[in-house]
């Protein structure tokens, strides 16, 4: 036993001794290192796949915000490109709208149709404005009518009147439905007369203007203007005008007290999309 022990102390003692010498120190580093290194590189493989799999995981997190931000980002971006569209016809309907001359007494107001009911398709129609934008009953509604295709001069005529108003809507009777009563003249001749009602010819519709005097001649495509006569409507908006004499006696006399002449719409009362209310400063 004591034998072992001292065998023990000896070898140490020899490896204490040969550790004091560089080159020795050398010899006996490089072959520990090269004893310890499977060990050590086992070590290094295992931590090196744990974090590649902890950065896979990250990564596959990472992309899955990013793909669904992007996914967000899409989506902004098309509703912001459908607003601007939007935006876009809506300017290019302004502009043509803008070819009206400005009024020093009235303010024009833009206005979309949002609601015509089949059966009363011709009569009234329902606008997108009412009394927060300042729209009031008896209000003149105008739309822009093309004297030919393509359009080179933008003038506008007579739609109706507003008749019904909530907040933010407002309800139009057209010139030739019974609720729509309008003070007009003829300048050819001078003449004043009311509108007074319409009528429905398949695709087409016509209004009546009720109360001319009898005396005056009528021509037939002559304008019917508005009088001004209200202090809602102005002067010198155009109507309609008078009928052919072919189109089921444009000019009758009624109950032999006064003139009452047939009238086609100015504006194309089919195709309606979007609307001026004229109202008073």
């Amino acid at each position: 036993m004591i034998k072992k022990q001292s065998i023990y102390i000896l070898i140490i003692f020899l490896l204490a001794f040969t550790m004091l010498f560089q080159p020795t120190r050398g010899v006996i580093q490089k072959t520990a290192a090269d004893f310890f290194y499977p060990f050590f590189s086992l070590v290094l493989k295992i931590k090196n796949i744990v974090n590649q799999k902890v950065l896979a995981r990250k990564n596959k997190n990472i992309l899955s915000a990013k793909v669904l931000e992007l996914q967000r980002n899409n989506s902004k971006l098309s509703a912001k490109c459908e607003h601007i569209e939007a935006l876009l016809n809506e300017n290019n309907e302004l502009r043509k709208l803008l070819g009206l001359k400005p009024n020093p007494y009235y303010n024009y107001i833009f206005a979309e149709i949002i609601y015509r009911d089949p059966l009363e398709w011709f009569n009234r129609f329902t606008i997108n404005k009412g009394e927060t934008d300042l729209i009031e009953n008896g209000a003149v509604v105008l739309a822009r009518i093309s004297t030919d295709y393509p359009p080179t001069k933008t003038q506008f005529g007579v739609v109706g009147r507003i008749d019904s108003i909530s907040k933010h809507t407002a309800s139009v009777s057209t010139i030739v439905s019974d609720q729509c009563n309008l003070s007009v003249f003829i300048p050819e001749n001078g003449a004043t007369g009311v509108l007074t009602r319409g009528e429905r010819d398949g695709s087409k519709c016509l209004t009546k203007v009720s109360y001319l005097p009898r005396d005056l001649i009528y021509k037939p495509f002559s304008p019917v203007l508005t009088s001004g006569m209200s202090s809602l409507t102005p002067a010198n908006l155009k109507v309609g005008n008078i009928m052919e004499e072919k189109d089921s006696a444009a000019i009758s006399v009624y109950n032999n007290l006064f003139v009452e002449a047939k009238l086609k719409p100015a504006v194309d009362l089919n195709h309606l999309k979007t609307v001026l209310i004229l109202v008073k400063k």
